[in-house]
């Protein structure tokens, strides 16, 4: 129905609803903080809410195709968003602006999500020729990863000077990647397929475990 449903856990009773979305609402996710929600629909559009007010806060545009999966930084300041133009945005949560854009799937792009760490890669370590493109990510550098239709798992890294690079692109033949997570300590990587199988990819090492 093209809302959010905020409800309280304490009680068990429902709080308020956000409305700002003008399709479907594909995917939400919380702050590190708990005070913001970023909301993604197949609108083309990410929305930040404020869970104290219950207010929208902004609106963040860019996307050429409906947005599939939303994700904030362990420090709340960047968010990610995964979108079926498949390209994986990065977005600036102060200013709203577009950091940089991934675009190194062939299809859709289903998921995303940040490693709880920034050190899952050993120090040196770098593809052949990577793809270092300007963007606008300060700070120690950030490692995400990103599940698509094209049936591939790809590792990225930003580093300090706002350059991303793609790091590991993990493909097993297995078809659609609808979901990707990190283990607590950022080292494997659990990419969830369509035909309902869970693979653990070695983060660090790189390889199937």
């Amino acid at each position: 129905d093209k809302t959010i449903q905020i409800w309280n856990l304490n009680k068990g009773k429902w709080w308020y609803a956000l409305r700002g979305h003008s399709d479907r609402v594909s995917a939400v996710a919380f702050s590190p903080n708990g005070q913001v929600l970023a909301s993604s629909s197949r609108d083309k559009t990410v929305q930040l809410w404020n869970l104290n007010k219950g207010r929208w806060m902004s609106t963040l545009t860019g996307h050429a195709e409906g947005v599939e999966a939303v994700a904030f930084s362990a420090g709340g300041e960047f968010l990610a968003s995964a979108s079926l133009d498949k390209t994986v945005r990065l977005w600036d949560c102060l200013t709203g602006r577009s950091s940089c854009t991934l675009a190194e799937h062939g299809d859709w792009v289903r998921s995303t999500v940040f490693a709880p760490i920034s050190s899952v890669l050993p120090s040196g370590l770098t593809p052949p020729n990577p793809p270092l493109v300007r963007g606008g990510v300060g700070g120690g550098g950030l490692i995400l990863a990103s599940g698509s239709r094209d049936g591939t798992a790809k590792l990225w890294r930003v580093d300090a000077e706002g350059l991303w690079m793609l790091l590991r692109s993990m493909r097993d033949n297995s078809g659609d990647v609808l979901c990707v997570a990190f283990s607590p300590e950022g080292r494997v990587l659990a990419p969830g397929r369509r035909e309902g199988t869970i693979y653990l990819w070695d983060a660090a090492g790189g390889g199937w475990l």
